[in-house]
């Protein structure tokens, strides 16, 4: 018999191979699993889930397997056990051996389906259905289309929360979120649980006819741009949302379609690079200044054009402190204000240019993006953080490249150690905050969160002083923070001092039991209400803030013993319910106190509320000239993880929108070019520096060492009540005018004659400022009923008439220029009118503390940052990362 040639391998075909078993949960056999090794053969497993792949090269690869049954049941993944390529167990295979695999157990899955039509109720085939879980990068993630019935089913997914978006790649239809929504933050998660059964169904879409925007990119020649993208965003908080991007064609046009009917702001930007400098329509350098373009269904915009401007490149080199050039760094350049930043990476020689900026104020930034850093992070001439780092001016004679902006760059430092409870057990998610000292305050230069043992590490330290502080993240405690070594602040912590390359091992800490207060939120119903904001607080501090689940629990960790009153705002992206204060009080005032001892929990605050419509704070933000102080923002703060905010515009006006109804402090602040808020205010008329205040004229500064930004109670801040549906006017402020004071208020025949000082004018200030014509308005108001009455006039004192005889009153005396309100007094001491018509004088009011006396000469500790997150404007202190 002679030998079957065809029964062996074709001479020098692959002749390695792997082998395995797939089985569910429970050890049982699964047939029908497609087991792919990637970029190469496959096979499917038998009745035994038994499967071989063979004719495979000698190499390293990784193996994917697939329900490909005609009923999907279980969740796909990557050997072993991998839900993305990226984390899989690498397999080998050698020529003419077989690699046996270890079990590989697939989990069950749950299947989402649904339909997708138009605004009709007809079906809609062929629209692209992508479902990502809400949990980062490397989680679940599958995508797949609608049939001719304009149904869809994905593959099987494991339990959690997930978005799902439509889109259609012809952009004959607008891409949207389940659950109707533009926005990806927006968008309400689709909760999948295997107590749904195979599937979780009726995640339906109806989509609407898609806008479209159309334009064309020249240079300032009026010459076609080619290559420059095109980004449509939508406002979102203090940032906003993407919906998509397209790029120029050679003739610069350009066509964004698939738009849903919203608020789009339109960036234009090189997509590689190179001479001319981003910029949002129409001409504008940031967000918050591009004109919106408001769409309606099935819009078509066009003239939607961009002119790019010709830029400045920044150029330089990057070495250690041998002069070995550096690659891979990092370099960040962003603006001191409004304007669009850039970035780069150094080449192998340790080279680097980024792309075209501005002429402008900058700060440059040298970071390792390593995860174990080798370099510490520094800025240009080797200043440790961005309030103290140099500024690099670029001007028009730099074009078209500013080179020369060098670093050397030393060894980083490492700060490890362990966080333990008060039982000794380790203290998972913790974080750990690395500041230090500079001119200009103290700043964070590093962070960490404490893994599940407890440990942490934080490297690309630079060679200083710091101090460390370890503050329960948790959101729902049960830590007290603390500084190392045990201390209660910054300004007690123990130094580290760390030297280059310097391994500081063991800084430890045991962190002590909180105390908490706890409850359930529902509505007037007693359905449970999840992303409602519980805020307890003293009369002299903030206590602490938590959120509740979708359960409707919530937990506030409260570092300290005392007496508290806790109010409920609703802090979510939708707000739909009214606030209130424990237990189910409009007012503080009539709020009950809760009393808690250190580590002690205290159960069953709850609360039901009612439905009730957001409010608005409205006013004018201003220099004594009455010129618009751009560079602000105005924020409505419930300390310390809520916020909502507002830029101050072109005119001075502001509108903060879609304040959930509650009692807030209002920062007046800077926040130039719509970034990060910042404990100071730059005059755009002059240099003057101005401090942040509370309304109205209390001084805010940044608590060194806190994780929540400044505690307004501690601070003395005024508060700003908003009910439901409230619309809040003349909440203005002016940068650069003192206060003015009651020197007395004495009574007349049925009158208060108001004597005052008239305000001085800040330091800094120039030419028409210090001649402003004022004019004076006293206002005197009855506490017992009476009559009230106000005076005005343009100098002291005012006299106030037709008051009340017998009634008590108070004062207060405001001073315009015609635009805005610059100064103000505080409310002067009860004064009582005789019956006859005499009384007593009022003691002088208290004067309030303006600020704006000068410009400053010290910033304020961590850095007080606003941040867009799916439950609201966060504030909290962090280290500044690159914003490139």
């Amino acid at each position: 018999m002679g030998l079957g040639l065809a029964s062996l391998p074709a001479l020098g075909a692959p002749s390695g191979s792997i082998s395995g078993r797939v089985v569910d949960a429970d050890g049982a056999p699964i047939a029908g699993v497609c087991v792919n090794v990637e970029s190469g053969p496959g096979a499917q497993t038998d009745g035994d889930g038994l499967y071989s792949i063979t004719e495979i090269d000698t190499g390293s690869y990784k193996v994917t397997y697939r329900d490909c049954n005609a009923t999907q049941h279980f969740v796909s993944q990557w050997y072993l056990g991998h839900a993305d390529s990226g984390a899989a167990d690498p397999v080998s295979v050698t020529d003419g051996a077989d690699t046996p695999l270890q079990d590989l157990t697939l989990a069950t899955g749950v299947v989402v389906q649904g339909t997708v039509t138009d605004t009709n109720g007809q079906s809609l085939s062929g629209i692209n259905v992508n479902i990502n879980a809400t949990t980062g990068n490397g989680s679940p993630a599958t995508g797949t289309q609608t049939d001719a019935n304009g149904q869809y089913s994905s593959e099987p997914l494991p339990p959690g929360s997930y978005r799902v978006r439509f889109s259609d790649n012809g952009g004959i239809w607008a891409a949207q979120y389940w659950n109707a929504t533009s926005s990806y933050n927006d968008a309400a998660p689709v909760l999948l649980a295997l107590s749904d059964g195979p599937a979780h169904t009726g995640v339906d879409a109806q989509l609407s006819a898609a806008a479209k925007i159309e334009g064309t990119v020249t240079a300032t020649d009026g010459a076609p741009l080619e290559g420059i993208c095109v980004d449509a965003n939508t406002p979102r908080g203090n940032g906003w949302d993407g919906l998509g991007g397209t790029s120029t064609a050679a003739d610069g046009t350009y066509v964004l379609t698939g738009l849903p009917a919203v608020d789009v702001r339109v960036q234009f930007r090189p997509c590689n690079g190179g001479i001319y400098v981003a910029q949002w329509y129409a001409g504008q350098t940031d967000f918050n200044r591009a004109t919106p373009i408001v769409l309606s269904a099935g819009d078509d915009r066009t003239g939607i054009d961009g002119q790019l401007e010709t830029g400045i490149e920044v150029s330089g080199h990057v070495t250690d402190a041998d002069g070995n050039a550096l690659s891979g760094i990092g370099v960040s350049v962003q603006p001191i204000g409004q304007g669009n930043g850039g970035g780069s990476q150094t080449d192998g020689n340790g080279d680097y240019t980024t792309g075209a900026l501005s002429p402008g104020d900058y700060r440059v930034q040298f970071s390792d993006h390593n995860s174990t850093p080798t370099w510490a992070t520094q800025y240009w001439h080797t200043q440790l953080t961005w309030e103290s780092a140099d500024t690099l001016t670029l001007g028009s004679g730099d074009a078209p490249a500013r080179s020369g902006v060098d670093a050397a760059l030393t060894s980083a430092a490492t700060i490890s150690g362990t966080v333990t409870g008060p039982d000794g057990q380790p203290a998972a998610n913790v974080c750990v905050n690395v500041a230090t000292g500079t001119p200009n305050g103290v700043s964070g230069i590093g962070n960490a969160n404490t893994a599940n043992d407890g440990t942490y590490s934080i490297g690309g330290l630079p060679e200083t002083t710091v101090k460390v502080q370890f503050q329960d993240c948790n959101g729902s405690g049960p830590f007290v923070d603390q500084f190392w070594n045990d201390k209660p602040d910054y300004q007690s912590a123990d130094p580290i001092v760390l030297s280059a390359g310097d391994h500081r091992t063991g800084i430890d800490a045991q962190l002590a039991l909180a105390g908490a207060i706890r409850g359930t939120i529902t509505d007037a119903d007693g359905h449970p209400l999840g992303g409602i904001c519980a805020q307890a607080t003293t009369e002299s501090s903030f206590g602490g803030l938590g959120r509740s689940e979708s359960n409707g629990h919530y937990s506030i960790t409260l570092p300290l013993a005392g007496r508290y009153r806790v109010q409920f705002v609703d802090c979510n992206d939708t707000r739909a319910y009214a606030g209130q204060w424990w237990p189910g009080q409009a007012t503080q005032a009539d709020a009950h106190v809760v009393a808690v001892s250190t580590g002690e929990i205290v159960d069953n605050i709850d609360a039901a509320l009612d439905t009730g419509a957001t409010g608005t704070i409205a006013g004018k933000v201003a220099n004594v000239n009455g010129v618009a102080m751009t560079d602000s923002c105005v924020i409505a703060y419930l300390p310390n993880q809520f916020a909502v905010a507002a830029p101050v515009g072109q005119d001075g006006t502001y509108l903060i929108a879609d304040v959930p109804s509650g009692t807030y402090s209002l920062a007046f602040l800077g926040c130039s070019g719509g970034g990060d808020p910042s404990p100071t205010v730059q005059d755009p008329q002059s240099s003057t520096v101005y401090t942040g205040v509370w309304w109205h004229g209390v001084p805010l500064h940044f608590d060194q060492g806190s994780s929540g930004g400044p505690d307004p109670i501690a601070q003395g801040a005024n508060f700003v009540t908003v009910t439901s549906g409230q619309s809040l006017t003349s909440y203005d402020w002016c940068f650069g005018c003192t206060a003015i004071a009651i020197s007395a208020v004495v009574p007349q025949a049925a009158s208060l004659d108001v004597a005052f000082a008239t305000p001085g004018i800040a330091a800094g200030a120039s030419g028409a400022s210090a001649q402003a014509i004022l004019v004076y308005t006293a206002s005197c108001t009855s506490l017992t009923g009476g009559a009230s009455g106000s005076a005005t006039g343009s100098s002291s004192p005012l006299t106030v008439t037709g008051l009340t005889p017998g009634a008590t009153y108070t004062c207060q005396v405001k001073a315009t220029d015609g635009r805005v309100t610059v100064a103000t007094s505080a409310v002067s001491q009860p004064v009582v009118l005789a019956a006859s018509g005499d009384g007593t004088t009022s003691a002088p009011g208290a004067v309030l503390a303006f600020t704006g006396a000068g410009a400053i000469t010290q910033l304020a500790s961590l850095a007080f940052v606003l941040v867009a997150s799916g439950l609201g404007l966060v504030l909290f202190a962090r280290r500044r990362r690159a914003r490139a």
